[in-house]
This record gives structure tokens, sequence and C-alpha cells, in this order.
């Protein structure tokens, strides 16, 4: 049962955008979540109202359908709702990189690239390591979510973010975070 994993994170309406999500999606043996968001960094998206930056986090989430196509139903409209935080989750499945082509690393490359070149913006990426279903896809959530916290230490947005979703891939499976401890680790630092 996919929502008893998500509820801390997670608020009622996207527990049943996640169990739509559910019934929706094609799934491979190799599942992770992906954290999309434009950037903060991006002086261009600071300096727009926050009703024009909401309308460029929809307008990154039609794109993403746009370019998922038939897999658009694993695609998440502002599930951290943050006031600033502009984002989109992804179920991504082995199968997507596969079917272009593409390795994983190739296929996350790419989706950002496109998508940056659409909306205007840098777009920056969190994926958590893969799991194999979508019952333990909350465990790829969390880690992606903890990725995208350390992002903000270092300037190169997607230098770190691969550089904390190779890290994390052996040590995060094995230890057990949750959001308190991570604030205090933070804090500390």
């Amino acid at each position: 049962d996919l929502t008893g994993d998500w509820s801390s994170d997670v608020c009622s309406s996207d527990l049943i955008n996640l169990k739509y999500v559910q019934e929706k999606m094609v799934f491979s043996d190799e599942i992770a979540y992906i954290h999309c968001e434009i950037s903060l960094n991006d002086e261009k998206f600071l300096a727009l109202t926050e009703d024009s930056r909401n309308a460029q986090q929809r307008k990154l989430y039609n794109y993403a359908n746009l370019l998922l196509k038939n897999n658009a139903d694993h695609i998440i409209y502002d599930l951290m709702k943050h006031t600033q935080c502009y984002d989109i989750g992804i179920i991504y499945c082995s199968y997507m990189a596969r079917d272009r082509g593409l390795s994983q690393e190739e296929w996350l490359s790419w989706l950002l690239k496109e998508l940056s070149e659409r909306v205007g913006y840098e777009i920056v990426a969190c994926m958590g390591s893969k799991v194999n279903s979508l019952h333990t896809v909350a465990d790829s959530y969390r880690e992606a979510v903890m990725i995208r916290s350390f992002q903000f230490y270092k300037k190169n947005d997607i230098g770190i973010t691969r550089l904390m979703k190779k890290e994390t891939e052996s040590h995060c499976s094995k230890v057990n975070y949750n959001k308190k401890q991570l604030d205090e680790l933070i804090h500390f630092i």
C-alpha cells in the first residue's frame, strides 16, 4: 500500500494523485523517483512574481507530459507543496531510457536539457536509488528529497545531483533517514 509509505511527506490530495498514478502506470523491474524543479539559482526565474513562477511550474509539467508522451501518467504535479519549490515528480521506469536507446544517465540528461530549453529556465533533478516495486518507491522518493536538500550547498546543481545520487545508492538504502534527523544534521553543519 503506497499511501502508508508516503503519508508523512505528502498531503491527502497527493495521496489521491498517487493512487491515480499507481492505477495508470506501466511498470518495469527497476523504478526510481525523480524530483524535478525549476532552479532557485536561476536569477531570471527569481525575478518573476509568485503567480508567474506558478505558471512556469505548470509549463514545466505540461512540457514533461509532451516529452514523456505515453508515460505522462508517471508525472506528479507539485508533490512537495512548498512555496519555494516549483516542482514535478516523475516515477522513472528503466524501459523509458531503453525505449529511446539511452542509458539512465543519458535519458536524465536528455530530459533536463529538453525541459530547460522549453521552459526557458534552469531545471535541476534529483533521482533516488532504483527499487523493484511501486510499493518501495517511497524509499527512492525520500532519497531524492534528501539529495535535493544537499544541492543548495554547492554551486553546480547538476554535479551535486549526480555526485550525491551515486553516494546515496550505497548508503541511503541501509540507513533510515527521517526529516527531523536530516534537519538537525544540516543545522549542525
